[in-house]
């Protein structure tokens, strides 16, 4: 072996000199020779070695790329001598770090690589793929287990030539270098969110990765490795927000639809699963963007085929991830209020409450946790939707006045998920709103003591006890609500037919009040939440109790405190521990902290009043929600004691406890 490599070194020199002639422009005598020479020599492991331990400067390989990149250099009438330069920058580059190193540094290789790896179908098509096929070779062998060369090579672009050469490739039939190209974009991709460059990806970059995967008659193999390449760029928020800005979601939704058929039946489907669940997620991220709504108008074909999706079948059985994604962006796309009348005029509900009712109360049916989870995920996102949908006031009174709303609601709310109860009890809340019948129809089917059997349940999670209280408190809002505050009255007048809803009123309040332990979530938000958004509410809820019934309230109130004297306790602390801040306020008297509980009672459901939310995949958004109203629960729990002090059905000992708390914080009530 140690012959032919001495002879080869012997010719070596020759080439290094024929090169380096041509290089400085002074002859380009024997240079094709020489090139023969060295394309021949390093196709050999040993010979390549020895060609870079020669130690000359500039070396061979200097020398390959300053003809490469310079081609005034190269007779215009031997074209081939580009492609034989090519071949031996590709073979030099072969697990050679210091061959590597020299290319990124001399400057304009990279940005040759990436012009010469696009190519045109006009002309000599096939001597153009030539070119680009080793360009793209050359590039792999420079990037293959070395992550500086993938790094610059990402930061130079070359990603998105690459992405261009697959295509037209794809579209010639050409697919000879389509899986490199591939395995190149999985290689330099993975160092999106390492890399300082600036990604500001254009349209075609956009529209080519979301169409890399869905292009006719590929494999399952093929899919998940093309699958595979796009993937770090789905979730990368750069690229999120450029699918946003060049109105591109359908593609990505049709990517979605081509995984599920191409992979949920394979034996690659648990791989096709973890790319389903990020393609979801990058979904998902783009329709909580703040510019996702305005692009509603644009997007009619999108929204009626999400409509379409977004009732999930007992035949869709492969996959829940195509209704579970239609309902996430059709309940964001439903934070416009135009949007929302849309949407709800497209989607068939008698299906969508049949089949949420069907899996809340059927659950055992599923014989899988995997399957469960599956259906907990479509109907929390399918219950934020509805919420969504059901903020305007007009589109409540026109399409969620019915039963099935409401049972729809209370379905989820028993589904045994924490983050599918707390959707649909807040879905509960959202519904009952100003609807006198729907609170008629709540009691009257004793969802309230169903709720009050799930808190007491020891299983029952804390987020979701939270949020019973938070219920508890909404439906006592709704029935202290005098007969003509109702936000969708288009008259101030009271019209004949409100009369019966006083004598309704005080049915509705006696069997809501009569319920066993309905005070407890109420003292358990005070009590064991750190929260002051839960707390707030707890008082609230407390102080309705007394505006529904002064006496009743007043009997309930007094064995509550008695019964629990960390209530009483919580209650000393949030009045006593910040009152010096709040000192001159609170000595004003009832007149100033009565108003604050009498804005709280007319209040709506807090989702009604602020910036609707956008619909996450999973998770809640309480803390956030708690983040603006910490006062609250102090003005709250003031109003409360006032409340309690002036009403005369209050025990003695109690009454003396709360005069102590109101003297030590210095507050003077008028009475």
């Amino acid at each position: 072996m140690a012959q032919p490599s001495r002879s080869s070194a012997t010719d070596l020199k020759g080439v290094y000199a024929t090169l380096n002639n041509a290089a400085s422009e002074s002859s380009i005598e024997g240079l094709e020779a020489a090139i023969d020479t060295l394309l021949e020599a390093s196709r050999d492991a040993g010979t390549r070695d020895e060609i870079t331990a020669e130690g000359l400067q500039p070396s061979v390989f200097d020398l390959v790329l300053d003809l490469l990149v310079n081609p005034s250099k190269i007779p215009s009438e031997t074209s081939s001598l580009e492609l034989k330069l090519l071949r031996c920058a590709g073979n030099l580059l072969v697990d050679n770090n210091e061959n590597r190193e020299h290319l990124l540094f001399s400057g304009n290789a990279l940005m040759f690589l990436r012009d010469a790896i696009v190519f045109e179908t006009i002309g000599d098509q096939d001597k153009q793929y030539e070119r680009a096929a080793l360009a793209l070779k050359v590039a792999f062998n420079l990037c293959n287990d070395y992550e500086p060369a993938q790094k610059a090579a990402l930061s130079a672009h070359l990603d998105r030539a690459v992405l261009r050469h697959i295509h037209t490739c794809l579209f010639i039939s050409k697919d000879e270098t389509t899986d490199l190209g591939t395995e190149f974009l999985a290689m330099v991709a993975q160092h999106l969110k390492d890399t300082e460059a600036t990604k500001n990806f254009d349209k075609d970059f956009v529209n080519q990765a979301l169409r890399l995967p869905c292009v006719e008659d590929v494999d399952q193999d093929t899919f998940l490795e093309m699958a595979t390449a796009i993937g770090p760029y789905l979730a990368y928020p750069q690229f999120e927000a450029a699918v946003l800005s060049t109105d591109q979601i359908n593609l990505a939704f049709e990517l979605l639809e081509k995984t599920i058929f191409m992979l949920s039946n394979s034996p690659k489907a648990e791989d096709g699963k973890l790319f389903e669940s990020v393609l979801l997620r990058s979904i998902t991220d783009i329709s909580t963007l703040p510019d996702f709504p305005s692009t509603f108008p644009s997007s009619p074909q999108l929204v009626q085929k999400l409509c379409d999706r977004c009732v999930l079948t007992e035949n869709d059985s492969d996959s829940a991830n195509l209704a579970v994604c239609s309902c996430i962006l059709l309940g964001n796309f439903a934070t416009d209020p135009a949007a929302a009348a849309s949407i709800i005029s497209q989607i068939k509900m008698d299906g969508l409450y049949d089949f949420i009712t069907l899996k809340a109360y059927r659950r055992s049916r599923t014989s899988t946790a995997t399957g469960l989870q599956d259906h907990a995920d479509y109907l929390h996102a399918a219950a934020g939707m509805l919420r969504h949908l059901a903020l305007p006031p007009a589109i409540r009174e026109k399409y969620f006045r019915d039963q099935p709303s409401k049972q729809t609601a209370m379905a989820l709310a028993q589904y045994p998920r924490p983050e599918v109860q707390v959707a649909g009890l807040r879905l509960l809340r959202q519904f009952v709103i100003d609807d006198v019948a729907g609170l008629e129809h709540i009691i009257q089917s004793g969802y309230h003591t169903a709720l009050l059997k799930l808190f007491s349940e020891p299983t029952t999670d804390d987020r979701v006890k939270l949020e019973i209280s938070r219920t508890i408190t909404g439906l006592l809002r709704e029935a202290a609500k005098p007969p003509t505050q109702t936000s969708n009255s288009s008259s101030t007048s009271l019209q004949p037919t409100d009369l019966s809803h006083l004598s309704l009123a005080e049915s509705l309040i006696s069997s809501l009040l009569s319920a066993p332990d309905l005070l407890e979530p109420l003292a358990y938000a005070v009590t064991d939440s750190k929260l002051p958004l839960a707390q707030a509410e707890g008082y609230l809820g407390l102080c309705l109790v007394l505006r529904c019934s002064p006496s009743t309230g007043a009997a309930l109130i007094s064995s509550l405190l008695q019964s629990h004297p960390d209530l009483l306790a919580s209650l000393r602390t949030q009045i006593v521990g910040t009152s010096t801040a709040s000192s001159e306020n609170s000595s004003s008297g009832p007149s100033a902290t009565t108003k604050a509980i009498e804005a709280a009672s007319q209040r709506k459901d807090e989702v009604a009043n602020k910036e609707s939310e956008v619909l996450p995949l999973q998770g809640a958004k309480t803390e956030a929600a708690a983040t603006g109203i910490a006062g609250k629960a102090r003005d709250n729990a003031v109003v409360l004691l006032s409340e309690l002090l002036k009403n005369e059905g209050i025990d003695d000992g109690l009454r003396d406890s709360l005069d102590g708390i109101a003297n030590e914080a210095g507050i003077t009530l008028r009475l």
